[in-house]
């Protein structure tokens, strides 16, 4: 089974042609991305937290992650999804059938309290050099021997993708480093 940060690679390259789509004005003036930092600063009470689902951070652990996913598959099961725990505890997917059930409106009003939103570097309402960041993400892991390849409208997973020393640490790093708001 992908990792939680796998699938939402997988999620966000099927749906960067989308988000290529909206392109920046050019503006130097744009609006800076919003980024969210992992600790309170010194002496500073915590926000209070919206009633929003979760939202994922850059900085956040494979751990961080695996608990805000584990949370929204919990809800699944609640609601009535066939899932499974594995040997860790974390929930899985059942079958193709349990994630088709899971599309469904009324899961979809059960559980998206639950599910886990991109970091606000990854929206295109709040970077606006979000297509920009992604190429750059990309070259990132191509620079660091993943196989991936530069198409016509963005990039393409080869058969080996992921498959390479220390993945996941690259895959990291190379979001935190291209996921900055700026161009270039």
């Amino acid at each position: 089974m992908p990792t939680p940060l796998r699938a939402l690679l997988a999620l966000t390259l099927c749906l960067g042609g989308v988000a290529g789509c909206s392109s920046s004005s050019g503006d130097d003036n744009a609006p800076k991305v919003v980024s969210f930092r992992s600790e309170p600063v010194a002496g500073a009470s915590a926000p209070a937290r919206s009633a929003g689902p979760p939202v994922m951070r850059m900085d956040m652990s494979r751990e961080e992650e695996d608990q805000l996913w584990n949370a929204f598959y919990a809800c699944l099961a609640g609601a009535g999804v066939p899932m499974k725990k594995n040997a860790e505890g974390v929930y899985e997917f059942n079958s193709a059938e349990g994630k088709m059930q899971a599309d469904t409106p009324e899961i979809h009003k059960a559980c998206d309290h639950t599910l886990p939103q991109p970091p606000p570097e990854k929206d295109p309402e709040q970077n606006p050099y979000l297509k920009d960041d992604e190429n750059n993400f990309w070259q990132c892991l191509k620079d660091h021997g993943d196989d991936v390849h530069k198409v016509a409208d963005g990039w393409e997973p080869g058969p080996k993708w992921g498959d390479f020393p220390n993945a996941d640490a690259v895959t990291e790093a190379c979001e935190v480093q291209a996921y900055d708001g700026k161009r270039g």
